[in-house]
């Protein structure tokens, strides 16, 4: 049934009801309406929630993204150590040239929110070029570590997920042609767990 009812949520792992309640309110907006939420921040992080981020960031707008951690207990009755999220999706098709998400991460209090330093401008090219395959955001300390990644990713082309998996780490059997057999001056010995 969900599979059926809930396509964006089709995916690697398990559902999350979360998904299904987001997929279901986007169902349900008007145009121009908007969808705000508390909720886990996997969200924006997990590989299952990939087809629904997709569709946000091409078919809607994600004005905010705040995550937060709940190491000082702003939900009492939920583990310290869960991040949750707040969000604001516009349902209006993005612009040609869309305004950059107004990202937080690490978030402790939710006044730190009123410091613009908190704040990192998160441009959707961005997101495409860092994460072209899950649409992922991925969490800044603050403003500066975006140009440094953004420079990494451009200097050099992606790992082609046809050679390596990195779901599944290296595999001495499977992934046999990747590797060297004999001893080779500069290069590194490979040593596994059980070898030690």
């Amino acid at each position: 049934y969900y599979k059926v009812a809930y396509p964006l949520n089709k995916g690697t792992g398990d559902t999350n009801l979360f998904r299904l309640f987001v997929e279901r309110n986007l169902a349900l907006l008007k145009v121009d309406g908007s969808l705000n939420y508390a909720l886990p921040s996997a969200l924006m992080f997990e590989e299952g929630s990939t087809l629904l981020r997709r569709h946000i960031f091409t078919q809607a707008q994600l004005r905010f993204f705040y995550s937060f951690e709940n190491n000082k207990g702003i939900f009492l009755d939920v583990h310290r150590s869960y991040k949750f999220a707040l969000m604001q999706v516009l349902n209006t098709p993005p612009e040609a040239d869309p305004a950059p998400i107004d990202t937080a991460f690490y978030v402790l209090d939710a006044a730190e929110l009123e410091r613009p330093e908190t704040h990192v401008p998160y441009p959707l090219a961005t997101v495409q070029a860092l994460s072209p395959q899950h649409w992922s955001l991925m969490e800044l300390r603050d403003g500066s570590d975006l140009p440094i990644l953004q420079k990494c990713y451009r200097a050099f082309p992606p790992l082609s997920p046809n050679w390596l998996d990195f779901r599944n780490e290296l595999h001495m059997t499977n992934d046999k042609d990747l590797f060297i057999e004999q001893a080779t001056p500069g290069l590194w010995p490979l040593y596994e767990g059980k070898m030690m």
